[in-house]
């Protein structure tokens, strides 16, 4: 994985799923809100996350992603800001699936066959790459003299987080993103990517 420099300044990578979107055929997906739920649940998020002491909440432009880092960035007093390159495997001229299932079926020969445009204008090589330079491309900042905390938190989406999870571990990005949540997150290890713990689930109880 071509993360270089990553651990100069923060010796963890927080990848964050995106909370809870209101789902409909009739909007684009990159322009899905936030659910009530999903809004609870990402103030549940932000109580998660305030142990790792982010000063700035990475995130994708994407309104779910977006949403997200806001909600939690006003919770924990600090701010959020979108980058280029974490959004979604680019679908964005795919047709609403009828069913989860036939969604599925796609993403699985999605991530089976990487080299292959199966669906959307990105293969999985490519989505991955995307994303993995985005990542690395967040580094500068902290040169600058941007402080991340004590963590580089990114709030982003399930496929691009599954195929870069994968690659660094060695793992079934089906598998992964399946057990993924809305939202949910990963804690890896800066500079080795070593996959520390996977929170698959952020509830709302309790807010």
């Amino acid at each position: 994985m071509p993360v270089v420099g990553i651990g100069l300044a923060v010796d963890r990578l927080v990848l964050v799923r995106h909370s809870l979107p209101v789902v409909s055929p009739d909007v684009e997906p990159f322009k899905w809100p936030l659910s009530r739920e999903g809004r609870l649940r990402s103030l549940a998020l932000a109580s998660e996350l305030r142990s790792f002491e982010p000063r700035v909440i990475f995130c994708s432009h994407e309104a779910k992603a977006s949403e997200s880092a806001r909600i939690v960035a006003s919770r924990l007093g600090v701010v959020h800001r979108a980058v280029d390159g974490l959004q979604e495997h680019e679908r964005s001229s795919v047709d609403f699936a009828p069913s989860p299932g036939e969604f599925e079926t796609k993403l699985a020969r999605f991530f089976d066959e990487p080299e292959t445009l199966v669906f959307g204008r990105e293969t999985a090589e490519e989505a991955k790459h995307r994303f993995c330079r985005a990542v690395s491309g967040l580094i500068p900042h902290r040169r600058q003299g941007v402080g991340y905390g004590e963590a580089l938190c990114v709030v982003s989406h399930g496929t691009v987080i599954s195929l870069f999870v994968a690659a660094a571990c060695a793992i079934d990005p089906m598998g992964f993103w399946r057990n993924l949540g809305q939202p949910s997150y990963v804690v890896m290890s800066l500079p080795e990517l070593a996959l520390l713990s996977v929170v698959r689930s952020v509830e709302s109880a309790g807010v």
